[in-house]
């Protein structure tokens, strides 16, 4: 499975996630099969927005998307593709990473820009 976290910046384990999923400057993409973990910088991240960032992530072909906060719109469209979209009270690429199996489904979606 390949699991895509929106980061602040490359600290490997201990990257930051990022609040603003359609803001983020890098991605941590894992793949819990080969167990690696590769960071993706953003090409641009102005004026991108949830919906756009979601056709730019699928370009790293992910089974599930950990995020803090999320607009509906791009959750719908997550969905649609048969991502996964998951959230929990974890701060840093490891503790996602480490609590796998205590992550939940992302509610409350965000209608604003108020994560």
């Amino acid at each position: 499975m390949r699991i895509a976290i929106p980061i602040e910046e490359d600290k490997g384990k201990e990257s930051i996630v990022c609040t603003h999923f359609g803001q983020t400057p890098s991605w941590a993409v894992y793949d819990t099969e080969k167990e690696e973990l590769s960071i993706k910088r953003r090409e641009s991240v102005h004026g991108g927005g949830g919906c756009a960032a979601v056709d730019e992530i699928m370009e790293l072909k992910p089974d599930m998307i950990f995020v803090l906060g999320m607009g509906m719109g791009a959750v719908n469209k997550f969905d649609s593709l048969g991502v996964k979209v998951r959230s929990g009270d974890f701060h840093t690429v490891g503790e996602v990473l480490d609590n796998l199996e205590n992550l939940s489904h992302l509610e409350n979606a965000c209608a604003g820009h108020d994560h």
